[in-house]
């Protein structure tokens, strides 16, 4: 990615090329505007935590379309600063579930902890008041497709396993494929609901994310580093299979953010560059052996 031209910490701003961008929100979330001829999309709205509207204001007057991946708190909780959004049905009661000042609250010191360079940039009690009144929901489905001109289509994959509403977004005119969550560099927890993060879940959005990749040559996710190479797939499916046929070893993974999802154990196992991090409950949903 190229050099940043914003020096807020609480919302950073890349320019990848002239059709797309990524905004940084707290050195977490990679909320990527995309321009077409006739109009923008915004793929997630992060955590909100700043009016990041001027950022994208100040790149282009399009129309915008603002698409969540899931509904997941760092990704679509900034959904109170646009009119229309979309997302799938599947996580909108989880979203509005986290839209409260008690959890929000939470998720600032947490924040500040990690990141404390975003201290005293955000408005916390204007934020942790902030809600979906003025914002309307429009659910998506699979097969889906945002026209921005040019061209350039948008279109809408349902890839569960890191929610069940998770979407991938493939713009083969460009030849990228905007993940989410669900294929990512950065540890991969399979623990955050034992419903929802189901291996045999993931299996199945990675074979499908694969059988795509004649149309793309990057991946770029929701966390950490961009772009990813399509060869990651290989290695997240290679990493269930592993932690079925060789988990023995695996060491207990200790975090505090962790253990505020679940008191369970938790495993972390490596295989090649991925680390995915499981409990007892995910192991049920292991693929059998043949």
């Amino acid at each position: 990615m190229s050099a940043m031209f914003s020096d807020s910490p609480a919302c950073r701003v890349q320019k990848i090329d002239d059709h797309l961008y990524c905004l940084l929100e707290v050195n977490l979330v990679c909320m990527y505007l995309i321009l077409g001829s006739e109009k923008a999309m915004l793929l997630d709205t992060g955590y909100g935590y700043t009016d990041y509207r001027p950022l994208i204001r100040a790149i282009t007057d399009l129309p915008l379309v603002v698409v969540n991946t899931h509904g997941h708190p760092d990704h679509a909780l900034g959904s109170y600063l646009f009119k229309d959004v979309y997302m799938a049905e599947e996580d909108y009661e989880n979203l509005c579930c986290h839209c409260n000042p008690v959890l929000k609250k939470a998720s600032l010191e947490f924040r500040y902890q990690i990141f404390p360079e975003c201290r005293g940039l955000i408005e916390e009690e204007a934020y942790c008041q902030t809600d979906f009144s003025d914002t309307r929901f429009h659910f998506i489905q699979e097969g889906e497709i945002f026209d921005l001109g040019g061209g350039q289509l948008m279109e809408i994959y349902s890839m569960p396993g890191h929610s069940d509403g998770s979407v991938c977004v493939l713009d083969r005119k460009n030849r990228r494929f905007f993940s989410g969550d669900i294929i990512t560099c950065n540890n991969i927890w399979c623990f955050t609901d034992p419903k929802e993060n189901s291996f045999e879940k993931m299996l199945y959005s990675y074979e499908k994310a694969k059988k795509l990749s004649g149309f793309y040559d990057e991946i770029y996710s929701a966390h950490g580093k961009n772009p990813i190479a399509v060869s990651i797939l290989d290695e997240l499916i290679g990493c269930i299979y592993d932690i079925r046929d060789h988990r023995e070893r695996d060491p207990l993974f200790c975090s505090k953010l962790a253990d505020t999802v679940t008191n369970l154990p938790k495993y972390s196992h490596q295989y090649k560059s991925v680390l995915m991090i499981y409990t007892e409950e995910t192991l049920k949903t292991l693929p059998h052996h043949s």
